[in-house]
């Protein structure tokens, strides 16, 4: 007996029964002017930050610096300041924190003002506010962020001199933090000798964590099923499960002139005509009861069973208080996209989603309530006719909505119905049974209706090593088991991300000795190599130049080439990864051209000549997809599929608010223009990426709400579900280019009406490559193939008589180097050259 939800850890239980109770708008701000409310007197929704305004701190100058409720203070490197609560001026309340910065450090946050220990659900979207004045303009940064530094959201502010400011930051946890901080970042130059006031600091849910809308879903076979139950199996494509069925009814023991024939009809025959389930409820709240069923052959004969009032644990047969649904032949749901709502109108012989609580059938339904989280219930149905067919039940909070598929596959439900259905792209994912992937990244904003669009995995901070082993020795796997076995049971590839990057580490490194750094670095490799041993693409090292580690001279430092350290990373790659995954290395800016490609085929080349690499990764962010120009990515693709190793674009996004904020998003800003800047973004670079030959697959990185960068408005979903243009014109092109036809279907039933020497394909080519040619008239033919001096290579046609038609002639160049070759048609007086590159 299990429920399908299974138990999640928890900030504390009064954390999590406060926030659910906020989230379904019970629990409101009642007293303002306390650093908890709003300062104009209004009712608000309660901070999950505390001690926001000081109130809670003492006056005088702060000695302590973790020694504020709330608040924790720092200074680091040189940096300089005094801490001071005062009482007067203040913004909220009282009390105020004032800041006078002396000396600055290398960092903008070697002083900083952090609002610690702030409680957050997973999942969930939260604004931030924070008042701030100071005695002259000056900057800081406002971010928000978990305690391995990995930040939500950043704004980077002026402060004006004289006036209290209201500063603003969306946010959502994209990962399994409960616990996270709010630094303020005051170790800018031109803050040296300025005072900066800070007040009234709040962290407010705008938006719950999924996992707090699901249903609560329990199979009925998985109970204590009483005996006079039958269990079934029933085939679900590639899957099967199992449903029970009552298999004695009132019928079967007593006559409709039998006196006591109605009471048999009202509570279960006996114990053994009943399941017995326990269900566990992680959040307090009311529920509604939803039943998937089926009614067999006898329609009214065959549809009802017997269900609480309450939930009052175990119940006898013969209660009087059994409520029980019937006439549900001709009632629920069962297409997937339609809302299990009151009765519904599905026939007999389907599976179907009754809404009991809603459905009058027969009783008025109840809803039920449960007290406080992570409350085990036990709860029982009850048999009452035969061939009804029951599979599962679920609880769904009361203020919510859901559809069929919403219960069938335990997601999220939504507080409103929306007007119009929304219509998504059932799947299969877009790039199904072609030769090259279109995947995205693994992250729990990211993973709703993934399975329909994308068909390559990459987790995001899942897999960077800073968010693994935050304790040298403990590892925490869970978001990156989560993420390979999504692409695993799918069948689909997987990419790690990544083991070597300078961005994110543990902080523990730092305190070792080189000796024991490079251990640590082994020990990390060791352990990601036994525990997914089926990975596809291996992100050895990113960012080089940009983020190296802290670590990097334990690996060889600079050395003899410059890029000694990631030699010898990739040579522990190699040496403890199976020979099946391919080591690559990623970087962004590449395909921009210019000195950054440059520097990323010179470290390519070394890591080649020591055959440590298999593969190429570069970065397609927004910054450089905005303005690049079709010929540049065309160009910077050529040279780097010169190699002759695969390309996988990363982490490929397009902006649709190029500018402002990119952490906080501007509702102003015009969702039309919005919708438009990113569509020409997609239509003008993502056709020149997959279209290449040397490019194996792209990587979104992300593409619902929840991403990286909220302000840029980069995700492909809206809110509500509904795909944005780009992503419906990116379905229609992936059609498109499945069915795409190629130069031979075009020209296949024409007679050509001219001479016509073809661009090769594949081009880049290993080894081998066709080359197609039109004659319109009988011709003396020549096809010869050159290399770049010159100097002649292979005679393909030589000198031969050809009549009109369409020709093709394999070119093989396994003999010969990587590089550009020429080839030449020469037919009567007609004469033509292209140019072609072979990779090894």
């Amino acid at each position: 007996m299990k429920s399908i939800l299974k138990k999640r850890a928890l900030f504390g239980v009064f954390v999590s029964a406060f926030l659910f109770l906020f989230a379904t708008g019970s629990v409101l701000a009642e007293e303002n002017g306390n650093g908890n409310g709003d300062p104009n007197g209004e009712t608000g929704p309660v901070p999950v930050n505390v001690n926001g305004s000081f109130e809670d701190a003492e006056l005088g100058p702060v000695e302590d610096l973790t020694g504020i409720p709330g608040w924790v203070l720092e200074l680091g490197g040189d940096a300089d300041a005094d801490f001071e609560i005062v009482d007067y001026d203040a913004q909220d309340g009282e009390k105020s924190l004032r800041t006078t910065v002396n000396a600055v450090g290398a960092n903008a946050w070697n002083i900083q003002v952090i609002g610690d220990g702030i409680p957050v659900e997973p999942g969930a979207s939260y604004l931030m506010s924070v008042w701030m004045k100071a005695e002259n303009d000056g900057p800081v940064d406002v971010t928000i962020g978990n305690y391995d530094f990995n930040e939500y959201g950043r704004s980077s502010q002026n402060l004006v001199a004289g006036e209290w400011t209201l500063y603003e930051l969306d946010f959502t946890v994209t990962d399994q933090e409960t616990e996270i901080r709010a630094p303020l970042h005051f170790s800018f130059g031109d803050n040296v000798g300025n005072v900066i006031y800070v007040d009234n600091l709040q962290i407010v849910l705008t938006q719950e964590a999924p996992a707090r809308r699901m249903p609560v879903v329990v199979d009925l076979a998985e109970g204590q099923v009483g005996s006079f139950f039958e269990v079934s199996t029933e085939e679900d494509g590639d899957d099967s499960f199992e449903y029970i069925t009552i298999t004695q009814d009132g019928w079967d023991i007593a006559d409709p002139a039998d006196p006591d024939w109605s009471d048999i009809w009202a509570s279960p025959i006996s114990e053994d005509h009943i399941v017995t389930l326990e269900v566990t409820f992680p959040y307090a709240g009311e529920y509604k009861l939803y039943m998937r069923g089926r009614v067999g052959p006898g329609a009214a004969d065959d549809d009802s069973f017997f269900y609480p009032d309450s939930l009052r644990g175990e119940m006898a047969a013969e209660d009087t208080t059994w409520l029980f649904a019937n006439q549900i032949d001709v009632a629920g749901y069962s297409e997937p996209g339609e809302w299990v709502t009151d009765g519904g109108a599905a026939g007999v012989g389907i599976w179907k989603w009754l809404n009991i609580s809603d459905g009058n059938y027969h009783n008025d339904g109840v809803t039920y309530h449960v007290d406080s989280d992570d409350t085990t219930i036990v709860f029982q149905i009850g048999g009452r006719e035969t061939d009804f067919d029951m599979h599962r039940i679920a609880f769904g909070r009361a203020d919510l909505f859901y559809t069929v598929n919403m219960l069938n596959n335990v997601q999220p439900g939504v507080s409103e119905i929306p007007d119009d259905p929304i219509e998504i792209h059932p799947g299969p994912p877009l790039a199904d049974g072609l030769d090259k992937f279109l995947g995205n990244i693994w992250e729990p904003p990211q993973l709703e209706n993934f399975e329909n669009y994308w068909n390559q995995v990459a987790p995001e901070n899942a897999g960077k090593w800073g968010s693994v082993e935050r304790t040298r020795g403990e590892y925490n796997w869970t978001n990156l088991d989560a993420a390979y076995n999504l692409a695993k049971d799918n069948g689909w590839p997987f990419r790690f991300h990544v083991l070597v990057w300078g961005s994110q580490q543990p902080a523990w490194i730092d305190d070792l000795s080189e000796e024991e750094q490079l251990q640590a670095v082994e020990d990390w490799f060791r352990a990601v190599a036994e525990r997914y041993p089926d990975i596809d693409h291996l992100e050895v090292v990113n960012e080089p130049g940009f983020a190296n580690p802290p670590y990097m001279d334990a690996l060889g430092g600079s050395g003899e080439t410059g890029w000694d350290w990631i030699i010898t990373a990739f040579e522990m790659a190699r040496d403890i990864f199976p020979s099946h995954t391919k080591l690559m290395i990623n970087h962004f800016g590449i395909l921009s051209g210019g000195s950054n490609l440059h520097q990323h085929l010179n470290i390519i080349e070394l890591l080649q000549e020591r055959d440590l690499i298999d593969a190429i990764g570069v970065q397609g962010h927004h910054f450089t997809m905005q303005n690049i120009t079709r010929s540049t990515l065309t160009s910077s693709l050529n040279q780097l599929a010169a190699t002759g190793l695969p390309i996988t674009v990363t982490e490929y996004d397009a902006a649709g608010r190029p500018t402002g904020d990119e952490n906080v998003n501007d509702p102003d800003f015009p969702q039309d223009e919005s919708d438009a800047n990113q569509l020409e973004v997609y239509q003008r670079t993502f056709p020149v990426i997959w279209e290449h030959p040397g490019v194996e697959g792209v990587t979104l990185w992300g593409w619902r709400l929840g991403g990286w960068r909220p302000g840029r408005q980069m995700n492909l979903v809206r809110a509500n579900g509904e795909e944005r243009p780009a992503l419906k014109w990116l379905i229609e092109y992936m059609d498109e280019y499945r069915h795409m036809p190629t130069d031979a279907d075009l020209y296949a039933d024409e007679q050509p009406t001219q001479f016509r020497l073809h661009g090769n394909y594949p081009n880049p080519f290993n080894p081998t490559t066709q080359i197609r040619y039109e004659i319109s008239d009988q011709a003396n033919v020549s096809l010869k193939v050159y290399d770049i001096t010159g100097r002649l290579v292979q005679t393909l046609v030589s000198n031969t008589t050809q009549t009109p038609g369409q020709y093709s002639v394999t070119f093989d160049g396994s003999n010969l180097a990587s590089g550009v070759y020429l080839y030449r048609l020469q037919a009567g007086s007609f004469s033509d050259v292209q140019r072609m590159m072979l990779v090894k």
